[in-house]
């Protein structure tokens, strides 16, 4: 499963309803919120967020794709279509990394990642460990980050940067990791 790499799988793959379902998200989960969906690909869940006005909520989309001018080969053609869609439907969205996100302290309700972080990063802790303390540092308190998929392994990663901070909370569900500020 975590072998999967982006260039064999369409954009639409990521789409708002696959994300939804795979993070266990309810309108009430996401209305009214500042979001951030990080290793957002094409910025689907982003799109569709925004033709929902009655959800009231912003997302902000993160990937280190969008900045097309360091890719190449495959990477770059396959995220061409994606930046150009995001800048038609005015999206809000940045080129980043999840352990330096572009972000103010405490202003953002939600994070998601989705088929991104910190699997795609499983084989750096430290990596992992920094992406999560860059997380709980834009984290409103009581907010909300929702990881997936989650191995034993990840999870104990997570799981000892998380137990770091006392005013936090981490929780399982299969391979969905819930951390609450």
């Amino acid at each position: 499963m975590y072998n999967k790499h982006y260039s064999e799988i369409p954009s639409s793959w990521r789409s708002y309803e696959q994300i939804a379902s795979e993070l266990h998200l309810t309108d009430e989960d996401i209305k009214n919120k500042i979001i951030v969906d990080i290793g957002s690909g094409g910025s689907d869940f982003a799109a569709q967020i925004n033709n929902r006005p009655e959800l009231a909520s912003r997302t902000l989309s993160i990937d280190p794709n969008f900045n097309l001018g360091v890719l190449s080969g495959d990477n770059k053609d396959l995220m061409k279509d994606a930046v150009a869609e995001i800048k038609q439907n005015q999206l809000d969205a940045v080129a980043g990394l999840s352990e330096e996100l572009p972000i103010k302290d405490e202003c953002v309700d939600l994070i998601i990642s989705n088929h991104a972080i910190p699997w795609h990063i499983s084989d750096n802790p430290e990596k992992v460990a920094r992406s999560i303390e860059e997380m709980l540092r834009i984290l409103k308190p009581g907010g909300e980050i929702r990881l997936n998929p989650i191995d034993d392994e990840i999870f104990t990663m997570v799981k000892n940067t998380v137990d770091k901070y006392d005013e936090v909370e981490i929780s399982r569900h299969g391979e969905l990791i819930k951390i609450k500020k």
